[in-house]
């Protein structure tokens, strides 16, 4: 599960000269439009799944998504 914001930059990293940037929006719109790139989803996924599985803290898992979730 990924945000956008990282599927951007993963992209970018892997095709920033051979394909350029409009290729990369193309594909991060149509992700959205099928639904498989919702980071309000990813958000509430993430807390649920940190607070019941790893027992964290309301605060401390807003503290790790507005620090920018960048953990697999």
């Amino acid at each position: 599960m990924r945000t956008e914001a990282i599927c951007d930059a993963l992209m970018t990293a892997r095709w920033n000269r051979r394909r350029g940037e409009a290729v990369i929006d193309t594909v991060v719109a149509r992700l959205h439009e099928y639904g498989y790139l919702d980071d309000a989803r990813f958000a509430e996924t993430y807390a649920r799944l940190r607070q019941e599985n790893e027992k964290l803290g309301q605060r401390r898992v807003q503290q790790d998504l507005s620090a920018g979730v960048d953990r697999n």
